[in-house]
C-alpha cells in the first residue's frame, strides 16, 4: 500500500508518528515482561524497539505502509513481540526433550 493521501511526506516527521506506536506497544510489553518474571526485562523490551524502528523506517523510505502511522508502529511491534514469543517458546520446547 503506497502513503496515498499523506498530506507531508517527510520519512523523519513519518517515523515520529509511528514511533508513538511503537512506544505505546514497549511500554506494555514491558510491563509483560516484569509481570513474567524477567529479570532482565528491558533488553527484549529495547530489541522490540530496534527491530520495529528499523523495519518502519525501510518500509517508509520505500514509500509503502498504512495510512494511520500510529496503527502500524503498534502492528509491526506486535508482529515482532509475536516472533520473539514464536521463537522463544520453540526453543524451551525443544531444550526441554
Amino acid at each position: 500500500m503506497e502513503f496515498k493521501g499523506i498530506k507531508n511526506p517527510d520519512h523523519e516527521i513519518m517515523w515520529k508518528a509511528a514511533r508513538w506506536g511503537v512506544i505505546i506497544f514497549c511500554i506494555i510489553h514491558l510491563f509483560f515482561e516484569v509481570i513474567m518474571g524477567n529479570k532482565s526485562a528491558a533488553f527484549p523490551v529495547v530489541f522490540n524497539f530496534w527491530i520495529s524502528r528499523w523495519y518502519i523506517k525501510e518500509q517508509i523510505a520505500k514509500g509503502k505502509g498504512l495510512k494511520n502511522l500510529l496503527i502500524m508502529g503498534l502492528s509491526v511491534s506486535c508482529v515482532v513481540f509475536l516472533i520473539r514469543l514464536a521463537l522463544g517458546t520453540v526453543y524451551v520446547m525443544l531444550m526441554s526433550r
